[in-house]
């Protein structure tokens, strides 16, 4: 299990916007792009906080806090904190460090997790977590495979990662049974679907 993992959702609906990281039991991280509303708009489940059976964590978000530079047309800088309560029972997973202290020179495998549609043709996300394995690859390769209007920018405050027939969005198209956890990036990456 990722018990870091979240879905965000709309607190009307229930229904699944994206995904988020908890940070600590005070702040989750999650895409700019997926906070456009007031903080009442939204919650948290704690799908993969839960044992079997038990009822999923609802959590109420109390602030969303945009990064300044995040640019709605290109999507540079697409993140967001959002202030959470939450009386966990056991906080010592959440004190170990998730984010890297810097992003230059990262390079290597990752994993990334979401709650991605069951069916490309169908837009249902799945209540079961997926993971996909991906590369991380440098803006310069990113941008040659990918053109510079689907690449993130050099000074967007991306990465690129890349995995065949796996994206952030969708379900996997075959089933992994023991996920490599991210060895050193637990941040936003933009992770075009690519079939190497």
């Amino acid at each position: 299990t990722q018990p870091r993992v979240a879905s965000l959702r709309n607190a009307t609906t229930d229904l699944h916007l994206c995904g988020a990281t908890l940070l600590s039991s005070e702040f989750a991280l999650t895409a700019a792009h997926c906070v456009e509303h007031s903080a009442d708009q939204y919650v948290l489940y704690l799908n993969n906080y839960c044992i079997k059976h038990e009822e999923v964590p609802r959590i109420e978000v109390s602030q969303v806090i945009v990064n300044e530079l995040y640019d709605k047309s290109t999507r540079a800088h697409d993140i967001a904190l959002l202030r959470i309560s939450h009386d966990f029972d056991d906080t010592a997973w959440l004190n170990r460090t998730v984010l890297p202290k810097s992003s230059l020179g990262l390079s290597g495998e990752c994993t990334i997790f979401g709650y991605g549609y069951k069916h490309p043709d169908v837009k249902e996300t799945s209540e079961m977590l997926f993971a996909g394995p991906m590369s991380i690859v440098s803006l310069d390769e990113c941008l040659q495979i990918l053109g510079p209007y689907v690449a993130p920018a050099p000074d967007g405050g991306m990465m690129c990662a890349m995995g065949a027939g796996v994206d952030a969005c969708q379900q996997l198209r075959h089933e992994l049974r023991s996920p490599r956890a991210a060895r050193s990036v637990h941040q936003r990456r933009r992770t075009p679907a690519m079939d190497k």
